[in-house]
């Protein structure tokens, strides 16, 4: 649903696909290294709590884009013979909306890990296994988001239909939270503290740089598959969420 808007604040589907990426991916980042450094005593009330927040930033996405909109109309004329930083511009509009949402869709599954894993031996089958939940749900999500649900009922409410399961997720959680004990782990482990080491001494230190040169790989290539899938696929939203899917 955003590359719709987006594609509006851009005027071009593969910046606008980028823009998407971009956001959404930087949010989860952002989200995801947070929840890792601050765990909480109850993650599965603070997952809860990040989806409700995660629903509220949602729907001031459209509300963002608007005023950014206003914002680039009076920019214009000054940034029109100087298209880099009238893209910049349009980044820093796209990012505004989407990050705060994302940011909490990205501390969402480290929480959900906290809650459901009761120790490192369950992190990878158990890991694992709730990541592809997550990711499968996530698949099925864009394929109705993309080829279902704007025809049958509109764009706008199928926006309101994904933001209500946010809410009816966060709202299930916390009634849940409050029979589940504290976790142990994180009654151990003080606010803020490191995660110990895997084997008592000092922790692992993979090469990150493979994950994250994994990561460019995948998703930079998405905004190119993009462009390929809207030759077979006539429209760029239906190409974006095949590649997606």
């Amino acid at each position: 649903v955003s590359l719709r808007w987006f594609r509006a604040l851009f005027g071009a589907t593969a910046p606008a696909a980028s823009a998407t990426l971009v956001a959404f991916f930087a949010g989860h980042a952002a989200g995801a290294a947070l929840a890792a450094w601050l765990p909480a005593r109850r993650p599965l009330r603070a997952y809860g709590c990040l989806e409700l927040g995660a629903a509220a930033a949602a729907l001031l996405v459209p509300l963002v884009l608007e005023a950014g909109g206003a914002l680039m109309s009076s920019a214009y004329p000054a940034l029109a013979e100087r298209p880099a930083a009238l893209v910049l511009l349009r980044f820093t509009v796209a990012v505004a909306a989407t990050f705060p949402a994302a940011a909490c869709f990205g501390a969402t599954l480290p929480l959900l890990g906290a809650a459901l894993l009761r120790g490192r031996a369950e992190l990878g089958s158990g890991g694992a296994a709730l990541y592809g939940l997550n990711t499968a749900g996530a698949a099925l999500g864009v394929a109705l988001l993309s080829f279902v649900l704007p025809e049958r009922v509109g764009v706008p409410a199928a926006y309101g239909i994904a933001v209500s399961l946010s809410v009816v997720a966060g709202a299930g959680a916390l009634a849940l939270s409050r029979a589940v004990a504290p976790s142990p782990a994180a009654i151990a482990r003080p606010k803020g503290a490191k995660p110990a080491a895997a084997h008592g001494g000092t922790p692992a230190r993979p090469p990150l740089f493979l994950a994250a040169r994994a990561g460019f790989a995948a998703f930079a290539a998405q905004v190119l598959l993009v462009q390929g899938f809207a030759q077979v696929l006539n429209g760029s939203v239906l190409a974006f969420g095949a590649v997606l899917v």
